[in-house]
């Protein structure tokens, strides 16, 4: 590992939106999540407001802006409402910052010390692929407040069990040609692993995957660049969209799948999956007779390797642009990324935009 660097897990996620108020609603009565106050004190700044929400080991900081002029506001005019900064946990936050920096991440903030739940800790901020940045924490988030100068009253229990209780990976998109580079800046700066890799096709788009993660298995970040096809992939409308590489979709883990989607359906947006799809998966996966109604049902996607079961549904985007989504995840054992279902996911993504292309013609034309 260079220079001894060792991240130990995901402290928190940071989402820039246009309305906190309403996200952080969103986030409590579909998704499930506490919403724990506003940011003030030192922590606060005066061109943006942020609020923290939790559910289990999930937890995010829903920041808006407050003028039209700063930092946030700019960022949400380029790339509209997505995530900011994933947060890592690391053991030695100035030579983390040094190992990074030298293996060209940008240097965002120095490390220097801050007050956490009255704890002294270390921090400090660098920027990766896009406008992403990682802010380096020394410590890992305490059970009673993880980001400091969180007040107000907080509201626990209000909010449904989903039965999601951990970020299992979060996913990232590049422009083509820049997938090596980083995979490479992640294990050579942040002591990563590089685990999985592949390439995918469809009739009409392809892309490459690269998977890296912390030694410890608990930070995984899949990274995506296009490939040569015939139509704009998923992943280049993305970076089209989101004008650069960035964070394409949060990956929640259940403990129930089944569970988690039909509570949150009620709320937001899955992906359709074609019946077609569940008239082969037993003889792909295995039996599933016990779960194959309601796996059908609820459009969840289903893999099997050499470990285990997994099973996964993707939302719609849940902004403005067709870009960031969540996926809810279910691991029987497996360790992969539900590569046998990528293929299904990219043509259920190209379907959806071929049918948004052609509303939006409709609608000039009517116009």
């Amino acid at each position: 590992m260079p220079n001894g660097v060792c991240v130990e897990g995901i402290h928190h996620v940071e989402f820039y939106v246009a309305n906190n108020v309403e996200t952080a609603q969103f986030y409590e009565r579909v998704l499930g999540f506490d919403i724990l106050g506003s940011v003030s004190g030192a922590a606060a700044l005066s061109d943006r407001s942020s609020i923290a929400v939790q559910r289990a080991d999930i937890r995010l900081l829903l920041t808006a802006p407050l003028t039209t002029s700063s930092r946030v506001a700019r960022h949400l005019a380029l790339h509209g409402e997505g995530i900011k900064d994933i947060a890592l946990h690391v053991r030695d936050v100035d030579g983390a910052f040094e190992a990074a920096t030298a293996a060209g991440a940008a240097a965002v903030s120095p490390p220097a010390d801050d007050v956490i739940d009255r704890a002294a800790i270390r921090i400090a901020q660098i920027g990766t692929c896009g406008d992403l940045v990682h802010t380096l924490v020394s410590e890992p988030p305490s059970d009673r407040q993880w980001v400091s100068g969180v007040a107000g009253d907080q509201r626990r229990g209000n909010g449904p069990d989903t039965a999601v209780d951990a970020i299992d990976h979060i996913a990232l998109a590049l422009p083509a040609g820049d997938l090596d580079r980083w995979v490479d800046f992640y294990v050579d700066g942040l002591g990563f692993r590089d685990t999985h890799q592949e390439q995918v096709s469809t009739e009409f788009s392809a892309m490459r995957s690269r998977v890296v993660q912390s030694r410890n298995g608990a930070v995984r970040f899949p990274m995506m660049e296009p490939a040569p096809g015939k139509r704009i992939s998923q992943i280049e409308s993305y970076v089209q969209h989101h004008h650069g590489a960035g964070a394409q979709h949060l990956a929640l883990r259940s403990r129930d799948i089944i569970t988690s989607v039909s509570i949150m359906a009620d709320g937001i947006q899955f992906l359709p999956t074609p019946r077609t799809y569940y008239a082969s998966l037993p003889a792909r996966v295995g039996d599933l007779s016990s779960d194959l109604e309601a796996l059908e049902r609820h459009g969840i996607l289903v893999d099997r390797d050499a470990t285990g079961i997994l099973l996964q549904v993707f939302t719609k985007p849940i902004g403005n642009r067709p870009t960031l989504f969540i996926e809810v995840i279910e691991r029987r054992g497996a360790e992969g990324f539900g590569s046998g279902n990528i293929k299904a996911l990219f043509e259920a993504v190209e379907r959806m935009e071929h049918e948004r292309l052609v509303n939006a013609a409709s609608r000039e034309h009517a116009m």
